[in-house]
């Protein structure tokens, strides 16, 4: 099994009651981009504390999964095999599920492109 190092490059920002984020997975050409609106009573400790999951998941859970289908699948110039970006993909949408329901969130999307 090859060994891969996985970089990140992650973008965040809180557009009044919404809080986006966005984390590129280098060497692979994929984006995980996560987009939550959150009530607006939530105070700013649960502003930071939710932003902080949000980031622990994009940046350390999804990074080990991502790190995982690369060392383990066929990978082209960056690409991943279609199975495998739908389990990515189906795994960053139960994250943000399990997320959404301890925080006070009233929508989000999620993708990776």
């Amino acid at each position: 099994m090859k060994e891969t190092q996985v970089y990140l490059r992650t973008e965040q920002r809180w557009k009044g009651l919404q809080f986006q984020a966005e984390t590129r997975y280098q060497p692979s050409m994929y984006i995980a981009k996560v987009e939550f609106e959150v009530e607006s009573g939530m105070n700013e400790d649960d502003k930071e504390a939710f932003a902080s999951t949000i980031l622990r998941l994009l940046e350390e859970k999804m990074k080990l999964e991502f790190k995982r289908q690369l060392e383990t699948t066929e990978e082209k110039h960056g690409f991943l095999e279609t199975s495998s970006l739908t389990r990515l993909s189906e795994r960053l949408a139960r994250e943000c599920q399990r997320i959404s329901q301890k925080y006070r969130v009233t929508q989000f999307n999620c993708s990776i492109d």
